[in-house]
Formats: structure tokens, C-alpha cells, sequence
């Protein structure tokens, strides 16, 4: 959407008026009066790096586990257009048209022709799984390295996160695509990360020769008290993939170190992780269809949660901070490739 068509005080507010939670994933692109803020101003608050509430869109949409502070206006943006999307095509309508005016690059831009050596993520990612699941199995590397390569886009952009992670997200994500978070698919990088490990458990887990498929539970543990003011982000992210071809693909090698860094291991891999398989679901999941091996998960980590007896659903203590610890060394750690290929 042009500054013109921007400047036209009919876009905006009347798409707020009918519903009252885009107030929330629009209320940056307002003033305090709910008037539509000049062109630069709005363009300068989009792409400032500073927390807005979604306390209003998260109680509308009835979603959200908590009421978060993402760490910038476009986390919250992306939050709660996503939480609704399938139920308020409203929300991603507007979504669309706020996010063409903000200068995206084309898809037609195409990888760099000299790869930049990037320096490697503040954060690690902590695994493990339900018993019945191995951790190493092909299908399981898969859903690891989509649920990575979706968070180091954010921060690089698709074209710096894991070797064929763009081919496999199916490039640039659309705003209104139902199965996939926009922020998995980012050309420019939106956000600045901080010192973390982001702790993930798999569930829900199914794979076949042909298709993969499962639910992650989701907690994080900053390294510095002055983060910790962040939200811990308790919540289940659903991740799916297809493989286009009658080969798997053999897993990479695995790591045998829990809490031993391998001097071979890098992030991102080397190589292609993904081979033959397409990313068809990436996208965090509504609170009411939480597995109950998350909430029991969630609270074997931290016995100070309870849960709602109306929803069995995990609720957070006033004034709950999860405790700090140092940034814990990746596992699974990201080795090499399988030995025959």
C-alpha cells in the first residue's frame, strides 16, 4: 500500500471499527486518539524495536496462554494476526495491506552470489522428546531443523537461515497463507536476538516415508536478568512437512555430546537439511488445542505453574520469571551430513 492510499484515513480505521481486537495489531500505525499517524511517523514506530501490549487482541481472540510483551511491534503484529487468522479474515486483510507499505524486498531477489559469514545466533536450542519418539530419526531431524531455520530467518532473513530452508518454506511467506506464520518466511530479518536457550519438546509426533509431522512445546530461559522481563513464550507450535520425492533422505550424524560442545558442529549446517521435503504447517497453534503432554511437560519444568481446572491449561503466577542460567550448548548439535551423501 503506497503513503498515498496510507494517507487515506478510510483504509484504517474502518476496517478497526467492526473489530475491536485489530485495534491491538494496528494500534501502532495510531495515535492516542486512534487517529491514523502521518506516513513517516507510522513507518518509524513499525521499525522501532520496542514492546507494545497484546493484551487486547490476545482477550478478544481467546488464543493466547498469556498476555505477552513481544520484544518489538512486529512480533506482536505477526501474534495476533496469526492467532486469528483462520477465524477473523479480516485481520489478515488489514495485516497484508500494513505490511506491503513497509518496503519488503521482492521475492525476485534471489540468494547472494557470495554467501556471508555470518557470526553465530546468541541463542542455542535445548531437544528432547516424548519416549516413543528418537530424537535422531529422520523425521524428527526434519521438524528440528524447520523449527531452527524458522527462528534464525527472523533474525538473518530466508536467504541467511539453514541451506535450503527458502526452497523448502516455499520462499517468502504470504500474510495470508492459513498454515504458516509470516515470520517464518521473512526476506529482510525483523528482530535482534538475545542471550537464550529456547527449549523445545516434541509430541503429537507421526512419520511416514512420505510425510512428517508434530507438536512442539515451547519455553525459553534468558541468560541475562535484565531479559527476564521477557515472556518466557509457554506455547505449542505445530510444524508439518511432505516429501516430494520416494527417498527420505538419510539423517545427519548424531550427536552423542549432551552437554559437550562438538568442535564440528555449526549453526546453520553445512548442508541441506531438508533434501526432498517441503515445509507444509508452520505455525503456532491456539491454547485450547495444547496436547496435555505439553502441560504436563511445562510443569515438570517448573512446578511453580498451575493449571485452570475449567481448561487444564497452564497458568502463570503473578509476577512469575523462570530462572536465568548461562546459554546452555546446542542439542542435538548440527554435526554433518550422513556419511554416503
Amino acid at each position: 500500500m503506497p503513503a498515498r492510499a496510507y494517507a487515506d484515513r478510510n483504509v484504517l480505521p474502518s476496517q478497526v471499527g467492526p473489530y475491536p481486537f485489530l485495534s491491538g495489531l494496528v494500534g501502532w500505525a495510531l495515535d492516542n486518539d486512534r487517529n491514523l499517524l502521518p506516513w513517516d511517523d507510522a513507518q518509524a514506530r513499525f521499525r522501532a524495536n520496542g514492546a507494545v501490549t497484546t493484551t487486547q487482541c490476545s482477550t478478544d481472540l481467546g488464543d493466547t496462554m498469556t498476555d505477552t510483551k513481544p520484544e518489538s511491534p512486529r512480533d506482536t503484529t505477526m501474534w495476533c494476526a496469526m492467532m486469528g487468522k483462520r477465524r477473523q479474515a479480516a485481520s489478515a486483510i488489514v495485516l497484508a495491506a500494513i505490511l506491503a507499505s513497509c518496503g519488503t524486498a521482492s521475492d525476485e531477489q534471489g540468494p547472494p552470489t557470495e554467501p556471508e559469514v555470518l557470526p553465530s545466533p546468541l541463542y542455542t536450542f535445548r531437544w528432547s522428546a516424548d519416549p516413543t519418539v528418537d530424537l535422531f530419526s529422520r523425521g524428527a531431524e526434519l521438524v528440528r531443523a524447520a523449527y531452527e531455520a524458522g527462528e534464525l530467518n527472523y533474525f538473518r532473513g530466508i536467504d541467511h537461515s539453514f541451506p535450503g530452508y527458502r526452497k523448502a518454506i516455499g520462499g517468502p511467506v504470504d500474510h495470508l497463507d492459513p498454515d504458516k506464520m509470516d515470520s517464518v518466511g521473512l526476506v529482510e530479518p525483523a528482530g535482534t536476538p538475545v542471550a537464550s536457550t529456547n527449549v523445545r519438546r516434541i509430541t503429537d509426533f507421526s512419520a511416514t516415508d512420505t510425510s512428517v509431522g508434530a507438536t512442539l512445546c515451547t519455553h525459553k530461559l534468558y541468560a541475562h536478568e535484565s531479559d527476564n522481563t521477557l515472556s518466557p513464550r509457554f506455547g505449542p507450535t505445530r510444524i508439518e512437512l511432505e516429501n516430494t520425492s520416494e527417498e527420505t533422505g538419510p539423517p545427519g550424524i548424531a550427536d552423542d555430546l549432551i552437554d559437550a560442545a562438538n568442535p564440528e558442529a555449526s549453526v546453520p549446517p553445512t548442508w541441506n537439511v531438508f533434501g526432498t521435503w517441503k515445509i507444509t504447517r508452520f505455525e503456532s497453534i491456539p491454547s485450547s488445542e495444547t496436547p496435555p503432554e505439553c502441560t504436563r511437560w511445562w510443569l515438570s519444568q517448573f512446578p511453580e505453574l498451575t493449571t485452570n481446572p475449567e481448561t487444564e491449561l497452564v497458568s502463570i503466577p503473578e509476577g512469575f520469571r523462570a530462572p536465568t542460567q548461562p546459554v546452555a550448548v546446542q542439542y542435538p548439535e548440527w554435526i554433518g551430513a550422513a556419511d554416503n551423501e
